[in-house]
């Protein structure tokens, strides 16, 4: 049984997966449903699930994601102006900063994500629409100050081997 029910109100949250959203059939008699980690989710069971919320007036569907694409469908659905939902949806941005349940051991781990994969801390930091990642965390984390003042700037003689190291990890 999914589902807990307040003693005192006989108010109830019912848990239910989007595994296979053809499972759901109508769904009545919730204000709200809330969804959590949306960006794992497809648009067409978020569609579905959607079409079968029904029997009260004002249902409010809220959901907490982080935003990972720029191409989501979330962003050009929710937060692109015209689009498909923009025009009735409120949106909330929180960051790691508004936590206030954050250890310093958390808070740190966040400044670490900083200088080591800035993409990630932007992302899961700071809440910026992500870029499509590529599996090149060396390009997040060059810096022509950094990796190039050591290069002599010399030709190399006939004789010399150049030898080119990359470590993608």
């Amino acid at each position: 049984n999914r589902r807990i029910t307040s003693k005192k109100t006989g108010r109830c949250i019912v848990f239910r997966g989007l595994d296979d959203p053809a499972k759901l059939t109508s769904i009545a008699g919730f204000s709200r449903c809330f969804i959590e980690e949306a960006s794992e989710i497809k648009e067409s069971a978020f569609d579905i699930l959607d079409d079968r919320l029904r029997g009260i007036e004002g249902i409010k569907i809220i959901i907490a994601f982080n935003p990972v694409r720029k191409d989501s469908w979330l962003r050009r659905n929710y937060f692109i102006k015209g689009k498909k939902y923009s025009h009735i949806t409120t949106r909330y941005k929180v960051t790691y900063k508004d936590n206030e349940y954050l250890t310093e051991q958390d808070v740190k781990r966040f400044e670490v994500m900083q200088r080591v994969n800035p993409n990630h801390y932007y992302v899961f930091g700071l809440g910026f629409w992500g870029v499509p990642r590529t599996d090149n965390p060396y390009y997040y984390n060059f810096s022509e100050s950094k990796h190039l003042k050591r290069i002599a700037h010399r030709e190399p003689l006939p004789h010399e081997k150049v030898v080119f190291a990359f470590d993608f990890n």
